[in-house]
């Protein structure tokens, strides 16, 4: 329905833009070259609403310096046991299958020793996930993991870090973690060496899983924010538009949305530095400026024909 919706906006949008680059160009036939690039659309604030075209204000901003990461989930050592017989004896009973959730203290087996023949109990150690039964009844614990439990309620997420990045990152910056339609705010546990590579370190973030959302062993993608860096002058990269092979935001006096070249710096994916081009205060399209592009640059198609 949104999209529908969107698509709706967009072609009222093009019709009305249509309708009153038809009037301009019939009032001005004759006094301007035919072939001459149109610079601006002219739309109504009712169609501009109507078509989603919000804007904002050319100001000073921050630009948040990211480093981005590529790793895996993992379960903690700490949220991770393997269950296995105190005493060597027989399996007399199990009362858990796996996929069973435990709680500490829940008895997971008894088992018979060999030595006094007297049943015991085993229980569970940790809350969590039953995610290995290697045991049955009247079976020989012979020292081996019976069950293993997992607590995946709180996983970890660990990345690799390169060191001329691992300079920049230190415990306590805040992180987001990326999978597939997932994102997950967190920040830097820690900062570990990598045993299996001597190039890279690893970077621990923990990712709160109470809505098992996560699986461990899926890859990861996290960014960590390193460095705030203020900017004069900065503007939503939903603003940037490419006109005519030019970086280009569009600026809005009262109905006229005239296209403006920028020079631009720095990014960090939501705001952009301008260098050139803009002054503080100015209006600007930040939503659904990729509308006012597409009339541009029908309408110059048009004329061109």
């Amino acid at each position: 329905m949104m999209k529908k919706s969107i698509a709706f906006s967009g072609f009222l949008l093009s019709v009305c833009i249509s309708l009153i680059t038809m009037a301009s160009d019939d009032h001005d036939h004759g006094h301007e070259d035919q072939h001459e690039e149109k610079n601006h659309v002219e739309i109504s604030s009712e169609m501009a609403e109507i078509s989603g075209v919000t804007t904002a204000i050319a100001d000073a901003g921050e630009i948040d310096k990211k480093i981005t990461l590529y790793g895996k989930l993992v379960v903690a050592p700490e949220f991770h046991r393997n269950v296995k017989a105190r005493f060597p004896g027989v399996v007399k009973k199990i009362n858990v299958m796996p996929g069973d959730y435990v709680n500490k203290g829940d008895i997971l087996l008894s088992i018979e020793a060999n030595d006094s023949l007297s049943i015991y109990n085993i229980a569970a150690p940790i809350d969590g996930k039953v995610v290995e039964r290697n045991t049955n009844p009247d079976e020989i614990t012979e020292g081996n993991t019976l069950i293993r439990i997992l607590d995946d309620r709180q996983l970890t997420a660990l990345l690799h870090v390169f060191a001329k990045d691992a300079i920049h990152i230190k415990a306590g910056q805040a992180a987001v973690i990326h999978h597939q339609q997932h994102n997950i705010e967190s920040k830097v546990e820690s900062i570990l060496p990598d045993i299996d590579h001597s190039s890279t370190s690893l970077v621990r973030i923990a990712v709160d899983n109470q809505q098992q959302k996560w699986l461990a062993n899926e890859a990861v993608v996290a960014e960590v924010s390193v460095e705030k860096i203020p900017v004069a002058l900065a503007v939503d990269n939903r603003a940037i538009q490419i006109v005519r092979d030019q970086q280009v935001v569009f600026i809005k006096e009262g109905n006229t949305y005239e296209i403006r070249p920028v020079e631009l710096g720095r990014t960090d994916g939501k705001l952009t530095e301008v260098l050139n081009g803009l002054d503080k205060g100015d209006v600007y399209v930040a939503g659904n400026s990729y509308l006012l592009k597409a009339d541009l640059e029908k309408s110059g198609a048009s004329h061109d024909h």
